[in-house]
């Protein structure tokens, strides 16, 4: 409540976000999250700046269901990969899975780059590249990952937030009501 002398106080506006969405989960036959081009440039821009915090149950059941999307979401990528014939696609899982490290490094990029949030487990994967036992394979693998986060990964203009530092209590605000924006 903001009050002062000489005004009336403005009531503070309390948000109810219905998450009945979250009971009505349901496999896509379509990708959410649409590959190529940086991950962030698909965010809403309306987030607003200041909102009040959600109670840390409604943040993990969001957390819960947004991991659920994202599951299926990369499943759905994979399925829709296995399915191409291109030749691009064929040296990938060649190199994948009987390449040198070298070759590994540059498939592994690939992937990444091809699309970030269906590759998290090609990123990991190429943080595990990472070790004391091969020096030289070490610091090409730390250089591509620098030159990744750096590229296509962090945002250039903003620090990254938590899951939990978003608007969550807005969530019907900012995706004006649409499903796949929500």
């Amino acid at each position: 409540e903001i009050s002062s002398s000489t005004s009336t106080p403005i009531p503070h506006v309390q948000h109810v976000l219905d998450l009945s969405f979250l009971n009505s989960h349901a496999p896509r036959k379509h990708l959410l999250v649409k590959p190529g081009g940086r991950w962030f440039d698909q965010l809403s821009q309306n987030e607003p700046k200041v909102w009040d915090p959600a109670p840390p149950d409604t943040i993990q059941r969001l957390q819960d269901y947004a991991a659920k999307l994202l599951a299926d979401d990369t499943a759905l990528y994979r399925k829709q990969e296995k399915q191409k014939k291109s030749s691009q696609i064929v040296w990938l899982r060649t190199v994948l899975q009987s390449g040198t490290s070298t070759d590994k490094l540059a498939a592994l990029t690939l992937v990444i780059q091809e699309s970030p949030v269906h590759g998290l487990a090609s990123l990991d994967n190429l943080i595990g590249m990472v070790t004391k036992k091969a020096q030289r394979m070490t610091l090409q693998t730390v250089d591509r990952l620098k030159e990744l986060f750096l590229s296509d990964l962090l945002p250039e203009d903003r620090k990254l937030k938590t899951f939990s530092q978003h608007g969550h209590l807005s969530l019907d605000e900012i995706s004006s009501g649409n499903k796949d924006t929500r």
